[in-house]
């Protein structure tokens, strides 16, 4: 082994002694990054960003009693950077923020946290969603809440005043992300042949160069991983399942469901990236047991 290969192995090594500490703070950080991206894929993606960060700078952590909201500081930051991009890319433009009012009384209590909540907190703008999330869905104490935003808790109680307010006026019916009309019908083929174990057909859709990340677990050529493992395992599960576009929090996406007879329970989900009618990458997250953890899943 060379010194390449064995430095490889040793960061590999106390990368896996990392991810196992932090394993139970990991379906708290995907709420809160699944509620301030707006979608539970976007969501595990900044997780995945997170972790990466956190790892290498471990020897930034001052006090490792401090590690959680050191954590979520960092989600936070990555979170509000994904917006401000999301910004300049999309000219975002907030229609429940900038119309609702915001002199509604506060008397204190805390929002309903469930599926209507998950879709309405992400039309607030990123300071109030960040405010709403930690302190109402996840229950840190406003202290904690400043140090993770980066405010006073003067602060985060005004925050906390105008996103309760403007949650009260709006409707949870107002947000929707459908499939793009450009993409359903290349993701409708794929799941149609994916379904049917039409494996060659499931190739023919994929780029030569597309690549595939089985998140959490492996990554690379998508052709060359389908064909050498990743196909087959699905063949080869122990329960009937199918995919399907389903509605998870008021974002449509490609969802993995096992099938007992009328009950469809959602076990994964699929990110199909796409150009020119070819996919050219494929993001499985069918290994990240809470990925659908208090979300609303419907059916298509």
């Amino acid at each position: 082994m060379d010194k390449i290969e064995a430095l490889a192995t040793a960061v590999g090594e106390k990368q896996a002694v990392f991810l196992e500490a932090v394993a139970a703070l990991r379906p708290r950080l995907h709420r809160y990054c699944s509620r301030m991206a707006g979608s539970v894929l976007d969501g595990e993606d900044l997780v995945q960003e997170v972790l990466a960060q956190a790892f290498f700078n471990l020897s930034k952590l001052g006090d490792a009693d401090r590690l959680e909201p050191w954590l979520f500081r960092i989600a936070h930051n990555r979170a509000i950077d994904l917006l401000r991009r999301r910004q300049m890319e999309r000219g975002y433009l907030n229609d429940i923020a900038a119309s609702a009012p915001s002199d509604v009384h506060e008397d204190g209590s805390p929002v309903e946290v469930g599926a209507a909540f998950a879709r309405l907190v992400s039309c607030l703008p990123p300071k109030e969603r960040a405010c709403v999330l930690l302190k109402d869905a996840l229950g840190y104490p406003l202290s904690d809440v400043a140090e993770i935003v980066g405010s006073t808790v003067g602060g985060v109680k005004a925050a906390l005043h105008r996103g309760r307010a403007k949650l009260r006026t709006a409707r949870a019916d107002d947000v929707h992300r459908p499939v793009p009309e450009t993409e359903r019908g290349l993701v409708q083929t794929y799941i149609e042949r994916f379904n049917g174990q039409d494996w060659d057909g499931v190739l023919a859709l994929v780029r030569a160069d597309a690549r595939l990340h089985l998140v959490d677990v492996v990554e690379g050529n998508a052709r060359e991983v389908m064909t050498d493992r990743y196909l087959s395992t699905y063949a080869g599960l122990p329960w009937n399942w199918r995919y399907g576009l389903a509605v998870v929090d008021g974002v449509e996406l490609v969802t993995l469901f096992e099938v007992k007879g009328d009950v469809l329970r959602p076990r994964g989900a699929l990110r199909l990236l796409q150009d020119d009618g070819e996919i050219i990458a494929v993001n499985d997250y069918f290994h990240i047991d809470y990925l659908f953890d208090r979300a609303e899943v419907r059916p298509r």
